[in-house]
Formats: C-alpha cells, structure tokens, sequence
C-alpha cells in the first residue's frame, strides 16, 4: 500500500479549524479545538508509553516489525497536526485573555506552560518525525533491519511514554508470565527441618529451637512416634527422669 493511503489525512482539519477561529476570533472555537487536540495528542503518548510499549515488548521480532509497519505511518501526521495545533491555539487564547502580559497573575504560569508545550513540540517534530521517517525508510527496503526498526521505534516510545516502554534486547523481563514459561518452572527447594515437622502433623512439638537442633536424641525421637514404653519427654526447664 502506498504511503499516502496510509497517512492520517483527517488530521489536517485541526489546523484549518484553528486557523478559520484565529481569523474570526472565535475564543469559543478556537479553545474547543485546543482542548480536543491536546487531548488527542496527550492520550495518544500516554497510549504508547504505557500500553503499547509493554505489548510490543512481550511480541516476537516479526510481530513487532508488522505492528510497526502499520503504525508509523498512521503517526507520521497525526503527532505534527495535534501538537501544532494545541500548541498555536493555546497561544493565542493566553494572549487574548491577557495571560502573557507581564502585570497578570497568570503570567509566569503562563510562561511554564508554554516552555513545557515547546519543549514537547520539539520532541515531537525533532525526534519522534524523523525517526518516524528512518522506520518507514528502513521498511521499504528489499531486506529491512528488524532490530534496528525495533530499536528506533522503542526510542519514540520512550520518548513519548515513559521509561518503562524502553525495549530490551532480549524482549523478557523478570517475573512475567513469557520469561517463566521460557525458562521452565522454578527450582524446588528442599524443605526445612521446621516444614517437615510440620507436615508431619507435629505441629504442637515443633519449634524453630527444635529444628535448628539437628538430629533429635532417641527418646525424644521415640516421642513423637507415640509408641508405647517410650519414656516421657523433657524440656530444660524440667526436671531430668531417675536413673
């Protein structure tokens, strides 16, 4: 399939509505498509980071470089229109309300807010685009690098998330369910001297004191088996039997 079937053409409509209510001065318009835009763009990195980026972790090589495939080009321009546009319309709207004069009280609020949407713009046009445009370079090659598409495309997901969605190498993190089922049960591990008086139904004359006492003497041992013409068991604080 060609790429321009695969791009996001709908997404130019949030500039051309941004533009129609700048023109028209329009505050009504203008937020609703600022508030819809940066929740399009805000939802669409939290998606990636915390959904995506696990699932394609837990994908073999093939699957992730198929699911990439379909996706980077459907991102190619859709992160560009939301993100310019929330980012121009929000603009504007603080300046109509007077935020971005020095005297208003929102003003160094103001300030923050539009250094944080730069800073997110400039990830989004300076990395995340251009490393879009590698991943799909690299997929219309006759033999693509699947590690390198994966390895590009775990920094977007990084970039746009959060840390957890960096991909490792070996696509297998510690205590989930495809790590246990690829390296077999755990080892069993023998139990102790204090499991096994209890599982002998003991309970009542096991202690850790006893357990960690080693081999028990020969009445004691006789005791616990409860046969007759054993003598009385004793503990040091009674008395010893006669001789």
């Amino acid at each position: 399939m060609p790429l321009w079937r695969q791009l996001t053409w709908w997404t130019l409509v949030f500039p051309l509505v941004m533009i129609v209510a700048i023109l028209q001065h329009d505050i009504f318009l203008l937020n609703w498509i600022h508030v819809l835009s940066g929740a399009l763009w805000t939802g669409a990195d939290l998606f990636m980071g915390f959904i995506l980026g696990p699932v394609l972790r837990m994908l073999d090589m093939g699957a992730r470089t198929a699911l990439i495939a379909y996706l980077v080009p459907r991102t190619l321009l859709y992160f560009p229109m939301v993100s310019l546009t929330a980012g121009t319309a929000g603009w504007f709207l603080a300046d109509w309300f007077g935020f971005t004069a020095p005297a208003s009280p929102m003003f160094h609020l103001t300030l923050i807010s539009l250094a944080l949407v730069a800073v997110m713009t400039i990830i989004s046009l300076g990395f995340l685009l251009p490393n879009s445009l590698r991943i799909w370079w690299e997929l219309r090659q006759p033999e693509p690098n699947r590690e390198r598409i994966v390895r590009i495309n775990g920094i977007n997901i990084w970039l746009a998330g959060t840390r957890e969605a960096r991909r490792r190498r070996s696509g297998c993190r510690g205590g989930s369910e495809a790590c246990v089922g690829s390296a077999g049960p755990p080892p069993m591990t023998p139990p102790t001297a204090a499991a096994a008086c209890r599982s002998a139904g003991r309970a009542d004359r096991c202690s850790p004191r006893a357990a960690r006492s080693g081999p028990k003497s020969a009445p004691s041992a006789c005791a616990m088996t409860d046969r007759p013409g054993c003598p009385p068991a004793h503990t040091a604080g009674s008395a010893a039997p006669p001789a």
